[in-house]
């Protein structure tokens, strides 16, 4: 960091020219330069922290000349905030205004058609925001994301929850840790998963609201098939009522015609089945039928 001020009456640090280097097993991969971190809480306890104007920009030698020390995206602002009480964490992270260099896609390089989905249907320049809330309770064996929402704009938001049951936080974390080593033991691959396998995952909501990406793209893939749109809904259905899902076609047409900006999915592991329940059982049943499905508008 360029300099660093604390202030004893708001009881924050104020930190600039904040630098991160992003590594993998000693090989740097890029950087995060940040204008602006203020922190408070309680140490221990409770962070906070306060971000401005945060620049991710690439080092990774074998990207295309073109991004090589160039800014992969940019944050215009955003916060961090984690409480720890008694084994439970919650978490908090915002990030606002993030912008993404469209280089990244090659537009220049890529056909035409490419392109045209690049940048007329995909707005690649317009803002994307994110919200990640989650808690995690090492007493009773629980973690949840309560929420994580992207909402990029004039696109698309999507938005969902996952609540986890039977999960050794702290023995996760150690195997995790483990994993994180260049020559990682296969005993501690084996112990990774064996935790995996243990954890119990009760139910997600997923939520996708549509932007205008949807209308846009279903209006391209019309034009593209050289049919009408009605046309393109009608082969959906007909695609639909052939798959297990075709109970839930109606609210899937819906949500493609643009009657409705909002699709709601919801799983429920009614059977409360582990997630090596899950790969055992799906040997001789399909997926789909070991949960509660619930799709809305």
């Amino acid at each position: 960091y360029k300099s660093i001020k604390a202030n004893l009456f708001s009881k924050n640090i104020s930190i600039s020219g904040v630098e991160w280097s992003l590594k993998k097993h000693g090989t740097i991969l890029g950087k995060v330069d940040v204008k602006k971190v203020l922190l408070s809480g309680k140490p221990g306890k409770l962070i906070n922290a306060k971000f401005y104007r945060a620049v991710v920009v690439n080092l990774n030698a074998k990207a295309p000349e073109e991004l090589m020390n160039k800014p992969i995206l940019t944050i215009e602002e955003g916060s961090f905030q984690l409480e720890k009480n008694d084994g439970k964490t919650d978490s908090k992270f915002t990030a606002q205004r993030i912008l993404i260099n469209e280089k990244i896609f090659g537009v220049g390089k890529k056909s035409k058609k490419i392109k045209t989905v690049l940048q007329n249907i995909i707005k690649l320049n317009k803002p994307i925001a994110v919200k990640i809330s989650t808690v995690s309770d090492e007493n009773t064996e629980e973690f949840a994301i309560k929420e994580y929402k992207i909402d990029w704009k004039d696109n698309i938001e999507t938005k969902y929850s996952l609540e986890l049951n039977n999960i050794d936080i702290k023995g996760l974390k150690k195997a995790a840790e483990n994993l994180k080593k260049e020559n990682p033991n296969p005993l501690a691959i084996l112990n990774y998963m064996s935790k995996i396998y243990q954890v119990k995952p009760e139910l997600l909501k997923i939520e996708i609201k549509n932007r205008g990406l949807i209308t846009r793209l279903v209006g391209y893939l019309a034009k593209e098939q050289r049919t009408s749109k009605e046309n393109l809904i009608k082969q959906l259905s007909l695609y639909l009522s052939k798959t297990p899902f075709k109970a839930f076609s109606k609210p899937i047409i819906i949500f493609a015609k643009g009657k409705k900006n909002e699709l709601k999915i919801k799983f429920v592991n009614f059977n409360h089945f582990s997630v090596g329940d899950i790969i055992q059982k799906m040997q001789t049943e399909p997926l789909y039928s070991l949960f509660e499905i619930n799709v809305s508008n």
